[in-house]
């Protein structure tokens, strides 16, 4: 079994990221997008201590969040990557989400997402999350 070691340096990233709150109808809306044109990692073998992967890549992302009531919001998000080394590495990922405010530091989230892999098939997945801030 291989084990890899993620390494990144912080300064061969950057990235920015814009978000929009508002109010239309009473309901509470939210757009996020954001873009990190940079994103560079390698992987390092734990054992031979060898880089076997070495990822250079952009990626951007839009989300949109609606709150219908005060306590239940339904989301959608879109995410692109692109690898500037192999485009069959490129993948997207669309999701769709349901949160559950149930109290201020208390959140249930429901998410489907399907991701479009070039090089394998399509793969569906489905999260269920719990957020408790203290």
């Amino acid at each position: 079994m291989t084990v890899y070691t993620k390494i990144l340096t912080p300064s061969d990233s950057n990235g920015l990221d814009l978000q929009l709150t508002g109010t239309v109808l009473d309901m509470s809306l939210q757009a996020i997008v954001s873009h990190v044109p940079n994103y560079k990692f390698s992987l390092r073998d734990t054992v031979t201590n060898l880089t076997r992967i070495v990822k250079n890549q952009d990626a951007t992302s839009f989300e949109f969040q609606i709150m219908p009531w005060s306590d239940i919001g339904l989301r959608t998000a879109w995410l692109d990557v692109r690898d500037k080394i192999a485009s069959a590495n490129d993948y997207s990922v669309l999701s769709f989400g349901l949160n559950y405010n149930y109290s201020d530091n208390v959140r249930f989230s429901a998410e489907h997402s399907s991701i479009n892999n070039a090089t394998a098939a399509d793969v569906s997945e489905i999260l269920l999350t719990t957020f408790i801030a203290f």
